[in-house]
């Protein structure tokens, strides 16, 4: 449902639209049918993201974007330059799936001709049009469902609007044998990271079929990375050498990804590169599930689960047997469905 605040009309065709998507890596790119929507709309505009900072240039160099304007969340002084960026954007039009008071106010304040949110409590201020966000729906249909304020429908819609898929060129710097695995063994939350000896099994089972094995992950996870790899005869370790968008050239010309529920699942999910995903703490009727046809998760079923909405630093029931219950040969036997 989409409630208004005002008798604005959608614009006709609108010079520059702002799309605000803060919140995650995961987050911004189950955005992309979103983007490619707003410019299946109007496809002469001039469309413009923020997001926080390392995820704009996937979106710039995928197409799905003509600027990006990244923030670092905590940094008041990279808030206040993205302030002043937006401002200097002039949008006529603002789209915000992201949901927080400061990104309503952020929109208030920039005075666009028109402007689309999620329908909160509090947020009739900041918004044109505020449509209901489903909790049911997976996030890339709650995000899409935002075009309904734009007189758009989910039937309006082709198929290849509606995937995540994303024009990547170029071949990563680093030299690759074909075929590889890669292994993506962390997250921005502790449990719902699997095993340390899962991936290494899975490492091994990638060798023993002759293919090489690529691990990557974020600055954080150097230290898993580096025990992982210790324990295999001829891996490529990356961690915390790429960029999200040397990532996406990676995985476009893997065999196979195994990760746990994070943002590179997501990255591996707009390049079309087969994966095998376990959800911990997490479960996929959250809505973050890979959009990905060639994707399989695996997962056990617990009472305890889901245990919150993104994942905890420690479990809160002291066994975090939502990981420690799922073995490589579960793992494996869904990757043998992809390979």
């Amino acid at each position: 449902m989409v409630t208004s605040r005002d008798l604005k009309k959608v614009p006709l065709n609108p010079r520059k639209v702002l799309v605000f998507q803060t919140a995650f890596l995961g987050d911004a790119l189950l955005a992309i049918p979103l983007l490619k929507a707003i410019k299946y709309k109007w496809p002469n505009c001039f469309l413009g993201i923020v997001c926080r900072r390392g995820v704009g240039e996937i979106l710039l160099h995928g197409g799905v974007v003509d600027e990006i304007i990244e923030v670092e969340k905590g940094d008041r002084f990279s808030l206040k330059r993205a302030f002043r960026q937006t401002r200097e954007f002039r949008a006529n039009v603002i789209i915000s799936p992201h949901m927080s008071f400061r990104t309503a106010l952020w929109v208030l304040r920039l005075h666009s001709h028109f402007s689309v949110g999620f329908k909160t409590p509090w947020n009739f201020f900041a918004f044109s049009r505020r449509v209901e966000r489903i909790i049911s729906d997976h996030d890339v249909l709650r995000q899409l469902s935002l075009t309904q304020a734009l007189g758009l429908s989910l039937l309006d819609l082709p198929e290849e609007v509606k995937n995540l898929k994303l024009d990547i060129q170029g071949e990563v710097s680093y030299i690759l044998t074909k075929p590889y695995g890669v292994l993506s063994p962390g997250s921005q939350w502790n449990t719902k990271k699997w095993t340390l000896q899962g991936f290494i099994e899975i490492g091994k089972k990638l060798e023993e079929g002759g293919r090489q094995v690529v691990i990557v992950g974020t600055p954080l996870e150097v230290e898993v990375a580096f025990q992982i790899a210790s324990k295999l005869q001829r891996p490529v370790n990356l961690c915390g050498k790429t960029t999200v968008f040397q990532l996406a050239q990676i995985l476009k010309t893997a065999e196979i990804l195994f990760c746990n529920d994070s943002g590179t699942m997501h990255v591996a999910s707009a390049v079309g590169t087969p994966l095998v995903s376990i959800f911990g703490p997490t479960v996929p009727a959250q809505g973050y599930s890979p959009w990905n046809k060639k994707s399989r998760i695996v997962e056990v079923k617990l009472d305890c689960r889901p245990c919150g909405a993104h994942g905890h630093s420690i479990c809160p029931i002291g066994t975090h047997d939502c990981m420690k219950k799922i073995s490589p040969e579960m793992v494996w036997t869904k990757a043998k469905e992809l390979l």
